[in-house]
């Protein structure tokens, strides 16, 4: 079986089309090498891998499972580039870690400064991502370790418990659900709420369990992070929902109180995945263990 990355390329870049031309326009090819290339990837593979139609071309059942190979085998050679054409610059390795937003903000700084500092020729690359997009990251190979949250359909990947968040109000001192044990996220919408726009990762899903119980917020702002939103909540401007940490760090600093959510969702177990714990660099997996230690700790 022999075929190249370009032979991937244009068989990825075809079953997009669905049509030879555009495809090989697409790569600088010429048709009729296009369409050679096409028939000898066949003849390696010992299948079709397009029907031909008055219409264009239609992947059959092999090559759709062609497909699937195939990309992943070309978002694989990028990430060697990537991997590689760091060295050229003195780095010696990369990390690329997708994360829930708390994840990002509160529990990966302190635990990856110290590893960062036992390792000064290893960098360390964040995207702040919702769950699913998390879980796509890593399946796809755009991201090394992933930090999610929820019940989500995760095969193909090895999954690791990390740390637990429960999502809590915060309120002014002088507001009436400051004086309460616990609230419910139907009561507490109720009322007037400062929250987070849409670069954090708890925006969305706070929006879909809204939607779920067919409310919507009172919304008075959407600001940036944790710091914001305290502030304002200080101020008398409305409520807010955060995750735990983050409420208790900031309930330290500015006249709030946090009231825990009583709601079953409202407890998120949080936990790491990879799609290979044994595939990744050693620096990698070193980093899993490392946050794994710190999450027990």
């Amino acid at each position: 079986m022999r075929f190249d990355l370009f032979d991937l390329q244009l068989f990825a870049a075809v079953a997009a089309a669905r049509n030879l031309t555009q495809a090989a326009k697409r790569l600088h090819i010429a048709t009729a090498a296009a369409s050679a290339r096409i028939k000898h990837l066949e003849a390696s593979l010992g299948v079709l891998l397009f029907d031909r139609e008055p219409t264009g071309l239609r992947l059959t059942p092999a090559g759709e499972t062609a497909l699937h190979h195939a990309r992943r085998l070309l978002a694989e050679s990028d990430r060697l580039r990537d991997d590689l054409s760091g060295y050229g610059r003195g780095l010696k390795g990369l990390v690329r870690i997708a994360s829930l937003s708390i994840g990002a903000t509160e529990h990966l700084p302190r635990v990856l400064s110290g590893f960062l500092r036992a390792h000064p020729d290893v960098n360390v690359e964040i995207a702040e991502l919702v769950s699913e997009d998390v879980i796509r990251a890593v399946r796809s190979l755009g991201a090394d370790i992933g930090i999610f949250a929820g019940a989500l359909d995760t095969h193909e990947l090895q999954v690791y418990p990390y740390v637990d968040e429960r999502l809590v109000v915060l309120a002014p001192l002088d507001h009436p659900l400051a004086r309460r044990r616990r609230v419910s996220f139907e009561e507490a919408i109720d009322h007037d709420f400062v929250g987070f726009n849409e670069a954090s990762t708890l925006n969305p899903f706070l929006l879909r369990r809204s939607a779920e119980i067919g409310k919507t917020f009172r919304k008075r702002a959407l600001l940036r992070g944790p710091y914001e939103v305290s502030r304002m909540v200080e101020a008398g401007v409305g409520i807010s929902i955060m995750e735990e940490s983050a409420a208790r760090r900031y309930a330290a600093t500015t006249r709030v109180k946090t009231v825990p959510l009583s709601d079953e969702w409202a407890l998120r177990e949080m936990k790491i995945c990879v799609r290979d714990l044994a595939a990744l660099p050693a620096f990698a997996r070193e980093l899993v263990g490392h946050l794994r230690r710190g999450a027990a700790a």
